[in-house]
């Protein structure tokens, strides 16, 4: 997985949580760390998650300028192997 990113965050905390609606199905899909081992675990999960749906667009807040940026600098800090997966079609 390629991870390209141009705001650097200093890293302060642990992700606990990721929500996500899908808007075909109405659905709404929890990523709790209370539910995994580890962040890095729930991490992998989300990214799996992504990867099977596959949306078309991905909606944030503030995402540019801080949602998306910590969360890839988590994913890059605590996933060794992130080359199975893929988070965009290029």
């Amino acid at each position: 997985m390629r991870i390209y990113h141009h705001v650097k965050l200093k890293m302060k905390g642990v992700i606990n949580f990721i929500g996500v609606q899908d808007s075909f199905t109405n659905k709404y899909k929890y990523f709790s760390l209370k539910d995994y081992q580890s962040e890095a675990d729930m991490l992998s999960a989300f990214m799996k998650y992504v990867q099977d749906t596959d949306p078309d667009v991905v909606v944030s807040w503030n995402g540019n300028n801080f949602d998306f940026p910590y969360l890839l600098t988590r994913i890059e800090k605590l996933i060794k192997n992130t080359d199975k997966y893929v988070l965009n079609r290029l």
